[in-house]
């Protein structure tokens, strides 16, 4: 759209950011391949008991449509599908966590970061393909950047800035700074997985 406006914007990548698929603490359900998460979030899979778990009705919750995460997950993870017409939308990661910690059959997904730290849920590995090894986004309680940094961890993004012209003054020191190793300190204080420098 931008281009149609006669602009030619400038991208660059800033951070990483895994996202991860979350559970209630007490669902037995450990790990899911992406092909699972698609089925249970287009409505394919209504039942925990079709993917491991105990049998229970899957209690699906969503970002908002406006937000770049649910964007994403509709994108790489449902292949363009339409999320299920059940799916809970949820105002934030915050909201999803809590419904989640909440729901015993609750399912969500989010920054990985962010349930380390606030979301008392359980995060699930996951699996490329049903021949796979599940993969965690997180190790040793802390996000595993090596897991996103290497894609060996499937749910992954880069997290860009855009300008609407090439870069000058201080607006390219700007994106220097956030690229250097001052400012990717900030993006690991954040709770986003840093670039590979």
């Amino acid at each position: 759209k931008a281009k149609q406006a006669g602009y030619y914007p400038e991208e660059f990548k800033i951070a990483l950011d895994s996202l991860a698929i979350v559970v209630n603490q007490s669902n037995p359900v450990n790990e899911l391949s992406l092909k699972q998460i698609m089925g249970i979030y287009t409505g394919r899979i209504n039942n925990w008991s079709e993917v491991g778990g105990q049998p229970g009705a899957i209690i699906r919750y969503s970002r908002e449509s406006s937000s770049g995460t649910y964007q994403f997950i509709k994108e790489f993870v449902l292949k363009n599908a339409d999320f299920a017409a059940d799916a809970q939308t949820m105002q934030g990661t915050s909201a999803v966590a809590s419904a989640v910690h909440n729901d015993v059959n609750g399912i969500g997904y989010g920054g990985a970061a962010y349930f380390l730290t606030e979301g008392n849920v359980k995060i699930l590995g996951v699996k490329k393909d049903d021949k796979s090894t599940a993969i965690y986004p997180v190790k040793d309680g802390k996000v595993d950047y090596e897991a996103a940094w290497s894609g060996v961890y499937p749910i992954w993004r880069y997290l860009y800035m855009y300008t609407p012209v090439k870069p000058r003054g201080d607006i390219k020191a700007y994106i220097q700074w956030c690229l250097s190793a001052e400012g990717q300190k900030i993006v690991e204080e954040s709770g986003y997985v840093p670039l590979k420098l």
